[in-house]
């Protein structure tokens, strides 16, 4: 683009389509060690949102898989939350072959919606994230 033109032709916003960027409140995600994680249920609490998570662990060793206190993006474009490190927040231990669900909450405010959330998961190996939007506009 010649900076020294006038450019009458564009349009906002100026992007590409990604295929797959937004995932499905069902999905599954396999995080590190084949952990499969799930959100399982959204509900309005009085201080905005709570998930409850699931997490699948086909390995013969107990593990922990972690994706922090996911924020979440309104409609409005404002993330909610503070982006904390996945390992130092609480994730319960799941056992080998087994199943575990554990919940994290979100402040938003009552009236706001139209909400993604904004998920980073573990995955292939130790300290390797990978981030997902994950839609719950319906929620």
């Amino acid at each position: 683009m010649d900076l020294d033109q006038l450019a009458t032709d564009l349009t906002y916003p100026i992007y590409q389509p990604v295929e797959g960027l937004i995932q499905p409140p069902d999905v599954e995600i396999t995080a590190i060690s084949e952990n499969v994680i799930t959100l399982e249920d959204v509900q309005r609490i009085e201080k905005g949102l709570q998930f409850t998570w699931q997490n699948y662990n086909p390995t013969e060793f107990a593990l922990k898989t972690h994706i922090g206190d996911p924020p979440v993006i309104g409609e409005n474009g404002i993330i909610y939350g503070i982006f904390e490190i996945m390992d130092i927040v609480s994730v319960p231990l799941t056992p080998a072959g087994g199943e575990v669900q554990w919940t994290t909450e979100q402040a938003v405010p009552a009236d706001e919606k139209g909400f993604y959330i904004l998920l980073s998961v573990e995955s292939k190996q130790m300290r390797l994230y990978i981030s997902y939007a994950v839609d719950i506009t319906n929620e």
